[in-house]
């Protein structure tokens, strides 16, 4: 019952986004943006690696790696915001401790690395909700015009080839690299 009444209203909060989007903004990789990296629970092995990757291909000023898991039983991360089923109240909606937290990490570019696909829209409201003026994703989503750029790769290629793709795509439309 509750996932009919979270889906609907995920799906009216990610339809506003899409609705009030302005245009996307390319971040200049020259002025070392702020990045936060959304993977799921599978991906936490990687997280040092992730962190090395932001800082090699991106020489980011912040990275954030957010991590988000389908069920209430996480491995411990250290250093990196965690979402569950759990911080989501009865209408799917994000509870304020962690609304609050996310809030805080506003960055110039989000990036959505999770291959987690759920009928219920996790992963789309959580891209929608972070505020950042360029957003990016790898996977076929439901909701792809919410995103600023879309990279198909394969669904098993690890986050940091992905990153590494991400940067070459961003340095030739920065115009860095022909």
């Amino acid at each position: 019952m509750f996932g009919g009444i979270k889906r609907y209203f995920r799906k009216r909060f990610i339809g506003k986004y899409i609705q009030h989007k302005v245009g996307s903004v390319l971040p200049d990789l020259n002025k070392f943006p702020t990045i936060t990296v959304l993977i799921d629970s599978t991906q936490i092995g990687d997280c040092k690696s992730i962190e090395a990757a932001l800082n090699r291909c991106f020489k980011t000023k912040r990275g954030s790696i957010v991590v988000f898991s389908e069920t209430d039983v996480l491995p411990p991360v250290e250093n990196f915001a965690c979402v569950i089923p759990g911080d989501f109240d009865v209408f799917g909606h994000l509870k304020a401790g962690k609304a609050a937290l996310i809030d805080s990490m506003s960055s110039d570019m989000f990036i959505n690395c999770n291959s987690i696909q759920s009928d219920t829209f996790e992963t789309d409201y959580l891209a929608a909700y972070f505020k950042s003026p360029f957003k990016i994703t790898f996977c076929q989503r439901p909701f792809d015009k919410m995103y600023d750029l879309f990279i198909d790769t394969k669904r098993d290629q690890d986050v940091v080839s992905q990153l590494d793709v991400l940067s070459k795509y961003l340095k030739v439309l920065n115009g860095y690299e022909k």
